[in-house]
């Protein structure tokens, strides 16, 4: 009996996903999913279904994310190539550089998916070294980097975004093995004669398993800097000793504020979390809205809207205080925003007229919304926020929620059952292999 239920709850999982896949065929239209190959170096190559607006980088994370619970054990990968991805689309062959796109936002390298691509995946050959002075996060070890044949040094050092400071020029180097033995070469190159002129006779060519140093002057000591911009006096760069200069001491040398500025809504952008921690976001944030996909959309939207990089400080007690309880101690590139006083509300989304709006005392969203021309079709009257301006607290916008100047209304769009439904597919392709399992395996034991 068990069996038979456990037989006939799997057929109808079968049939439901067929059924729904067929519906979705007939009424996507434009908003059909993409058939797209991922093959080679990932851990399940196979076929995917995507959204239109999704990039090559994309499909080839998620086949080596998603768990094929059906077909394991997954491949074993063993050095995927990030930078000599083929692309195969109407019979022609393109090589995609995923690292530059990563690196130096290259977007020609990571373009959007068509019905019918083929993604593949192959193991990298070559890699070298580089360590020291550059501007790459390292924690203290050399970075890995695969090598394109014909590369030169200023190309890996264009991957880490260059040279950093106080770089000893004359004796950076290059140790390059001979052959198969352990034997070694040193080779010493101008770093900065390099940056100045790719042509330099010392930016040689590289081979597999080199190892590049860029050295640091003994000694050196970093120079740090914040800078402050906005409503004050005399906003630029100030000079910090780290670890001692404080916020208050900035906001005072720097002439203080103008007659214009908001110091309650002011705050400190640390660079350093988001920005070294997230690189992928560091990248997108630079591109256009118009550039982006939704999920990479959603991605920055969700990143600054989380402001983990913010730092909220009551800059009127800062700046009235002789010697103040909270104050904050500068980092390096810290960055200083002295907002305006601000007399609008913004309405953002999905709306006829988004953008500013006159704050009228006592008003709720609703209004705003309106005075924006309404919603349009496809928003989600039921998930409307209200991003306050002081906190950047994402709030449910409520009749009773009272808006402030400098407020932020936002309308989501209503997310169609088709985004979600590959999430759910996944869940009943696990419950139907988990049924075809315990099938199996009652039928070993009987």
């Amino acid at each position: 009996m068990k069996r038979f239920l456990l037989i006939t709850m799997l057929l109808i999982l079968i049939t439901l996903c067929q059924a729904i896949d067929y519906e979705e065929l007939l009424s996507s239209g434009n908003a059909m999913n993409y058939s797209v190959h991922v093959v080679g170096a990932v851990k399940n190559p196979g076929l995917y279904l995507l959204p239109p607006n999704t990039r090559i980088s994309t499909a080839i994370k998620l086949a080596n994310t998603i768990i094929d619970t059906l077909n394991l054990p997954n491949n074993v990968i063993i050095n995927p190539s990030s930078r000599q991805i083929e692309l195969r689309r109407n019979n022609e062959v393109q090589i995609l550089d995923i690292l530059k796109f990563q690196t130096q936002g290259s977007i020609e390298e990571n373009p959007f998916i068509m019905d019918g691509d083929v993604i593949l995946v192959p193991p990298a050959k070559d890699y070298v070294f580089i360590s020291g002075a550059v501007k790459m996060e390292q924690n203290n070890e050399k970075i890995k980097l695969e090598l394109i044949q014909g590369e030169k040094i200023s190309d890996i050092l264009d991957l880490v975004y260059g040279l950093g400071n106080g770089i000893d020029s004359e004796n950076c180097y290059i140790e390059r093995f001979l052959g198969d033995s352990s034997e070694f070469e040193t080779i010493y190159f101008s770093a900065k004669d390099i940056i100045n002129d790719p042509n330099s006779i010392d930016n040689i060519e590289l081979q597999n398993g080199d190892r590049i140093y860029i050295r640091q002057q003994p000694n050196y000591q970093e120079k740090s800097y914040v800078t402050i911009e906005g409503e004050v006096k005399y906003p630029g760069e100030y000079a910090i000793e780290v670890g001692k200069t404080t916020l208050s001491e900035i906001l005072k040398k720097c002439g203080g504020p103008t007659e214009l500025a908001d110091l309650s809504n002011s705050y400190l952008y640390r660079i350093g979390n988001l920005d070294v921690m997230y690189p992928e976001f560091d990248q997108l944030r630079r591109f256009s809205t118009l550039d982006l996909s939704t999920a990479e959309y959603r991605y920055v939207r969700q990143m600054y809207a989380e402001k983990r990089n913010l730092i909220k400080q009551n800059f009127t007690e800062l700046y009235n205080s002789e010697n103040p309880e909270n104050d904050v101690i500068l980092n390096d590139q810290d960055r200083i925003f002295v907002t305006m006083k601000k007399t609008v509300v913004s309405v953002n989304g999905k709306v006829n007229k988004p953008g500013l709006y006159p704050f009228v005392e006592g008003k709720n969203y609703k209004y705003y919304i309106q005075q924006a021309g309404g919603t349009i079709k496809t928003a989600s009257k039921m998930k409307i926020r209200i991003i306050k301006a002081g906190s950047g607290e994402w709030v449910d916008a409520d009749k009773d929620t009272k808006i402030y100047a400098g407020d932020t209304i936002y309308v989501p769009r209503h997310e169609r059952f088709s985004y979600y439904w590959p999430y759910i597919k996944e869940t009943i392709a696990f419950v139907s292999g988990l049924a075809t399992s315990i099938v199996v395996i009652e039928g070993l034991v009987k």
